[in-house]
């Protein structure tokens, strides 16, 4: 588990992304794995599924379990439900140990206008 990782407000939680395809052995049992389509110019996050084939844009790592549509998809519909925080990156025992106050903050933070968030201290 030597996978740095960036942090992102998905819908409100707190996720930690990769731009690499993750295999069960690269992260701990109880954190749930998602990956994240791109759309076809490969820039935008538009949704996300347990395995995604065509335009992986990363996958992401969520201490909650996401619900899934009938066909095993989330869309991601507009630019607040996929934020990526701009912070420096992170281990996967870094982002476990963030606090639940913590990740409300930076969850609150994300949806600033500007970057506030930039010089944030995470102090894990």
């Amino acid at each position: 588990m030597k996978n740095r990782f960036t942090l992102a407000n998905y819908k409100g939680r707190l996720v930690a992304c990769t731009p690499r395809r993750l295999s069960p052995e690269d992260y701990p049992l109880g954190l749930f794995k998602y990956d994240i389509q791109s759309s076809d110019d490969g820039f935008d996050p538009v949704l996300i599924a347990p395995t995604i084939i065509v335009n992986h844009w990363g996958t992401m790592l969520s201490k909650k379990r996401i619900s899934l549509d009938k066909c095993g998809y989330d869309k991601i519909n507009n630019d607040l439900e996929f934020i990526e925080l701009f912070l420096p990156a992170i281990s996967l025992a870094e982002f476990i140990k963030i606090s639940a106050e913590k990740e409300a903050e930076l969850i609150a933070l994300s949806y600033k206008e500007g970057n506030e968030y930039e010089n944030y201290n995470l102090n894990i």
